[in-house]
């Protein structure tokens, strides 16, 4: 096996341990610091907004379809069918909505800037389209004595240059359920 293959299996492997510990950071930063709040918005303002990405340690740069720097992207419906093929599962969802930007994984960024053989296409992603399916139910997985959650909406993000999938995740509205 050679130097660059092993470099991409650390990648990928760091990558995987990555949003794992952020979507644990997430479910627990809802659980533990929002529990008592109440949340008057409908639950598609809690979608897969820039703010909210943040806590994967994902930057999201919005760029309107307008914009010189969307040159050559997909359309969205186009990534939505890419989307539905890499998650076929997902076409139950109630609500689809997309929204087409730039997306960098900070975190990765700065094993990066350490010296640590970082694939560049996992720590800086382009320009991508994130496309948001809610209405569905997907539940966390993990040790059975973990707490489980089961999340109403699922992101699928799309390579907005060539269509491939990048990336997937569940991401807000989530609730607890039982073991």
């Amino acid at each position: 096996m050679s130097k660059r293959n092993v470099g991409v299996i650390i990648s990928g492997i760091l990558l995987v341990i990555l949003m794992v510990g952020g979507i644990g950071f997430l479910i627990w930063h809802m659980t533990s610091t929002h529990a008592s709040t109440v949340v008057n918005e409908p639950s598609h303002d809690l979608a897969a907004t820039p703010q909210n990405l943040e806590y994967l340690g994902l930057d999201f740069i919005p760029i309107p379809v307008s914009d010189p720097r969307a040159k050559g992207a997909i359309p969205s419906a186009q990534a939505v069918r890419a989307a539905l093929e890499e998650e076929p599962g997902l076409k139950a969802a109630t609500r689809v909505s997309s929204m087409l930007g730039l997306l960098h994984d900070l975190n990765l960024q700065q094993a990066a800037k350490q010296g640590m053989p970082i694939d560049p296409s996992l720590a800086d992603m382009g320009l991508v389209w994130i496309v948001t399916f809610e209405g569905i139910d997907t539940a966390s997985s993990g040790p059975n004595q973990a707490p489980k959650y089961l999340a109403h909406e699922y992101n699928v993000v799309i390579n907005a240059k060539t269509g491939g999938s990048v990336m997937a995740f569940p991401l807000a509205d989530i609730t607890p359920t039982n073991p």
